[in-house]
């Protein structure tokens, strides 16, 4: 779909290398906030510019949208938009953890369309397109690029029915560290682990089955992997409710910032999105 792909993989894979090289090493840690809760790494600041670098002439009539830089208004007016997680779970990363990823979404007309989400520590990437007017053209591709640089591709996507009690349910370490998700059953199967773009990447592969996340979401947050979503013809929705749905994930938004996510199996999340409907579940609009 993109002549340039091939080089963005490549530079992508490159830049992962660069950021196990800083983890690895000594690095400084600023904060963003007040209460330090928040960090800021010479990886996130690193992985930022470069990407601005890589990302800026691959496509004409596009803006980089990222965390770590100041909004431009120019964004509505521009034809396409990457959205940009330099890393997405820095405080993974400041722990040494391997549960952080790069993760890079393009945007056409409001819709994630490609969505790259490397994980540098473990050493693999998932990319895939997300085809809005003919979904049977959607694929993914795994690359292992600690062993090999072939890509693995999916085109066929089948989803069995299952009940939520059955699924593997990805979810926060922090969220249920802070007992969030006290209100949902005592006999589902969550499975704590970083990184929200690195969630989905695994969900749209096959690692799990679904992704519940009470609090809020900035579009950087989720853009790659709502595009990996899609790409596996699986299904991500917000929990904002608007007139008695769920309101859908639209990206280059007025606000960047979204509550909740619920994605995975389409099955899975038909049958959450009831349960959290007749149940009342709280929805955070702070972290």
């Amino acid at each position: 779909m993109f002549s340039f792909l091939d080089f963005l993989i490549d530079k992508v894979i490159e830049l992962s290398q660069k950021i196990v090289e800083i983890q690895n090493s000594k690095f400084d840690v600023l904060y963003k906030d007040i209460s330090a809760k928040d960090p800021l790494t010479t990886a996130d600041l690193f992985a930022n510019e470069s990407l601005k670098h890589i990302l800026k002439n691959l496509l004409p009539n596009s803006v980089i949208i990222s965390e770590e830089s100041p909004l431009t208004k120019e964004r509505f007016q521009i034809q396409y938009q990457w959205i940009v997680d330099p890393i997405d779970g820095t405080r993974d990363f400041v722990k040494k953890k391997n549960t952080y990823s790069i993760s890079i979404g393009l945007v056409h007309q409001n819709e994630p369309i490609l969505g790259i989400v490397s994980m540098p520590a473990e050493g693999y990437l998932i990319y895939g397109f997300h085809h809005v007017e003919d979904p049977s053209l959607n694929y993914l591709c795994r690359v292992d690029y600690k062993t090999q640089k072939d890509c693995k591709i999916k085109k066929e996507f089948f989803y069995d029915f299952k009940k939520l009690e059955e699924a593997n349910i990805l979810v926060s370490e922090s969220e249920k560290n802070k007992k969030k998700l006290e209100s949902l059953p005592k006999n589902w199967n969550l499975i704590p682990t970083g990184s929200v773009a690195r969630k989905l990447a695994m969900i749209a592969w096959g690692e799990a089955d679904l992704m519940i996340s009470l609090n809020p979401k900035n579009e950087w947050d989720v853009c790659a992997g709502i595009a990996l979503i899609y790409a596996s013809k699986q299904k991500a929705t917000t929990l904002e409710e608007q007139q008695g749905n769920f309101k859908k994930y639209l990206f280059n938004q007025k606000s960047l910032t979204s509550l909740g996510l619920v994605a995975g199996n389409p099955y899975l999340v038909e049958q959450y999105l009831e349960f959290h409907k007749n149940h009342h579940i709280k929805v955070y609009t702070t972290y």
